[in-house]
């Protein structure tokens, strides 16, 4: 690496490593943060290249390594610094076609799937290592509040009541499917917003950067029909197949999104209509499955391919 590069590295690096340590502190904003902590590092890979960006994760996880111990260290290197350096270097893999002379980039769908596999494996691993069991964890949840329940008003007692009864288990039960879709998330958005910051600056080597020319393989309607069956069997296959699961029905819901934003594409009230279309998803849960079943019949039947065949972007 060149000085510039090291001294880029180091900076995103301690950038990361200072969000990421803000997040485990701070109770009110912890998400934000840990969701953010991952954008330096996207940036200086996009921008400065797959050593640098890989430096950056590098330097981020020894200073959480001297900060704390080798537990949240791990974490942020496999869950945070170097997936985002390993992607943040497959967006800047390009190669020049022999026969055109042409430079070919890296397809932003193959990128989007890794990230997609590898939410699942991730999450699955890390309940499995971790010990991850449902019921316990239910247990433990409800004595502690039981314990803290004591103190409170009589009114407050009863809505605790209800929590303990109906809503722990429910939201015990939806982690291995929850975490994936929340992970493949983060990821998108920080290479959707590093590639933004990165191009603004006239450091990305990249052409374009477009969700909505994101594609997935066909056997991914497959692999989501295993993953669900895995999900209905006995844990630790359950974990596994819910992690599989919740990363392909996020996936399914971007690309179902995506063919939305290309359908209404040169149409004048466009805005209105994405306005009336995420204002629905978020107060209307079953929008949500009409998303994602939009997402699974564009792998299929290639609906964003048709509308751009007739609507080519310029």
């Amino acid at each position: 690496m060149t000085r510039t590069q090291l001294i880029i590295s180091a900076l995103g690096g301690i950038t990361s490593l200072l969000l990421f340590l803000a997040g485990l502190v701070s109770a009110s904003i912890t998400l934000p943060l840990l969701m953010m902590s991952i954008l330096p590092v996207v940036i200086v890979s996009l921008g400065w290249g797959t050593r640098a960006g890989y430096g950056a994760a590098g330097a981020a996880t020894i200073g959480v390594l001297i900060s704390l111990n080798i537990y949240p260290a791990l974490l942020y290197a496999f869950a945070f610094g170097a997936p985002a350096a390993y992607l943040g270097h497959c967006v800047g893999l390009s190669r020049i076609d022999d026969e055109t002379g042409q430079e070919e980039w890296f397809p932003l769908g193959n990128i989007f799937f890794r990230a997609v596999l590898y939410a699942g494996i991730l999450i699955g691993l890390s309940l499995l290592v971790s010990g991850f069991d449902a019921n316990e964890l239910v247990t433990t949840l409800k004595q502690q509040l039981e314990e803290a329940r004591g103190d409170l008003a009589p009114d407050v007692q009863e809505n605790i009541g209800t929590i303990l009864n109906d809503m722990i288990p429910i939201y015990v039960s939806l982690i291995p499917f929850a975490a994936p879709m929340l992970w493949l998330v983060m990821i998108v958005l920080n290479l959707w917003l590093g590639a933004k910051i990165v191009k603004q600056s006239g450091k990305l080597n990249r052409p374009r950067f477009s969700l909505s020319e994101v594609e997935m393989p066909s056997y991914s309607v497959a692999l989501f029909a295993l993953s669900l069956a895995a999900s209905l069997l006995a844990p630790p296959l359950q974990y596994i197949g819910m992690a599989f699961t919740g990363s392909l029905v996020m996936a399914f819901t971007i690309l179902g999104f995506n063919t939305i934003h290309v359908m209404v594409r040169g149409n004048s009230g466009r805005f209105g209509l994405l306005f009336v279309v995420y204002f629905m998803t978020i107060f209307i849960p079953f929008v949500v499955l009409i998303i994602v079943m939009l997402g699974i019949a564009d792998l299929i039947f290639k609906i964003r391919q048709r509308f751009l065949a007739a609507q080519p972007i310029t």
